[in-house]
């Protein structure tokens, strides 16, 4: 799993469903590239309907009153409205039509939705590749890159453990990437994109949902592509700085696009304390409907904290409009207990952590480590550790799963380490256990929504 891929995740779930534009997409593209996908079966005769529905296409949109009859039968109600095409999104969806095939089995990359921070695949497969109830469709290997530097974007898709029958519509689905809001990078527009794909059938599991009972490999698959419609990211610049009890939170910029609207913030490297999160919400500054009920936010940078807050503009009674953010508390930890190292000869940590003690060690082929845990926000609560740990030596690996077990007004959490830990290890702590302390007097920042936006620098 790489840096971004829980955040994307999150995103993908809560922020990053497909645009309603685009739910007619799997019918549009059946009829529009219906006749490429079956050329090897098409007649002669194929050709002089084709004139026929285009001089139709022609009039139905020239003349006006021809064109709403025509509307009214069904099959050419569909075809007009596929070659129309009219969505808000049309100027910036790409239509790509890329075929790949493996063997019996063809993937079909036919739309992306992008800028230079994120882009939103839509493949099609084949009619042969179907999906049961407890069936999965697992991409592998998969690998974006620049065509010209050959530099890599893999790391920054999030595949997810699989497509689900559930959310495999008409042999549709899609794979997002993100790069970090407000960072320097940004995508390429002339990518290469190669994965192997795979079905997991299923059944139903006793514990599970479902479990694997066998595999069918599919293929390795592989397109070329140019992002005709890709834009820079535009963004309105804010720059506020925000006192949260002795540490500073800018709020930077609100960034937007097709995909996405994300209010930026970055934390001052200098405040005491890591600002773990904030509470409060975003409003409509004119109608104080709830835009947002949340400021649960992403992390995009380690060395640079950078967070952002997922909105849906679609909410703002009227654009050019105005927001308003309202922070009533904040979530802090002592950046001098953020990083504790445990020494395995001496059974020990460091130092003392708020509302964490170290509780068990044991070791052998295995390792454990429990901690006695007080949790004073348990709705905010993600675990006590970061997903990484370091070694001595410097190396970064997979800090494992904790498990749980409720005793009243605390948690007893273990870990255990799939090898025999004899080397000391630094643990990063997520501080999602700490308080959340309540403001004096809610912060109330008004933010301008622009008719435009100025692209990003």
């Amino acid at each position: 799993m790489n840096l971004y891929e829980d955040n994307l995740k999150n995103l993908i779930e809560e922020n990053y469903t497909e645009p309603s534009a685009l739910s007619g997409v799997e019918e549009r593209f059946e009829k529009r590239f219906g006749k490429e996908r079956r050329k090897k079966r098409i007649k002669i005769s194929s050709a002089v309907t084709s004139l026929l529905l285009v001089f139709m296409f022609i009039t139905a949109n020239t003349d006006t009153a021809w064109a709403e009859n025509i509307r009214k039968i069904p099959v050419l109600k569909d075809f007009l409205s596929a070659m129309s095409f009219l969505t808000p999104y049309e100027d910036d969806l790409d239509e790509l039509g890329l075929l790949s095939e493996s063997g019996d089995y063809q993937m079909y990359l036919q739309y992306a939705l992008s800028d230079d921070k994120n882009i939103r695949f839509y493949f099609e497969t084949s009619e042969n590749i179907n999906l049961d109830d407890y069936d999965r469709l697992k991409i592998e290997h998969f690998k974006v890159y620049d065509l010209k530097t050959k530099e890599e974007y893999g790391q920054y898709f999030y595949l997810g453990e699989a497509v689900t029958s559930g959310n495999f519509n008409n042999h549709y689905f899609s794979l997002m990437g993100m790069l970090p809001p407000g960072s320097d990078l940004s995508f390429p527009e002339e990518l290469g994109i190669e994965f192997s794909a795979v079905i997991l059938r299923g059944e139903p599991g006793t514990k599970e949902y479902y479990k694997v009972i066998g595999s069918e490999a599919l293929g390795e698959f592989s397109f070329q592509l140019k992002l005709e419609n890709m834009i820079e990211r535009p963004r309105n610049d804010i720059n506020v700085s925000l006192d949260l009890l002795g540490n500073n939170l800018i709020v930077k910029s609100l960034e937007t696009s097709s995909l996405s609207t994300i209010l930026l913030f970055e934390e001052e490297p200098d405040n005491k304390d890591r600002i773990v999160s904030i509470r409060g919400k975003v409003l409509d500054a004119e109608t104080k409907e709830v835009i947002r009920d949340n400021l649960d936010y992403q992390v995009f940078s380690k060395a640079h904290p950078q967070y952002g807050i997922f909105l849906d503009l679609s909410r703002l009674s009227s654009q050019p409009g105005r927001l308003e953010l309202v922070i009533d508390g904040v979530k802090l930890l002592d950046k001098e207990e953020e990083y504790i190292t445990f020494t395995p000869a001496e059974k020990t940590v460091d130092k003392s952590m708020t509302n964490i003690e170290l509780t068990t060690y044991s070791t052998g082929y295995k390792t454990l480590l429990g901690f006695k845990v007080t949790i004073e926000d348990p709705e905010g609560f993600e675990g006590i550790f970061h997903y990484e740990y370091e070694t001595g030596s410097g190396e970064k690996k997979r800090m494992p799963m904790g498990s749980f077990q409720n005793l009243g007004e605390y948690r007893n959490i273990s870990y255990i380490f799939e090898e025999d830990i004899n080397d000391t290890i630094i643990l990063k702590r997520s501080g999602s256990e700490m308080p959340i302390h309540k403001l004096e007097q809610p912060i109330r920042i008004p933010i301008d929504v622009p008719e435009e936006f100025e692209p990003a620098p």
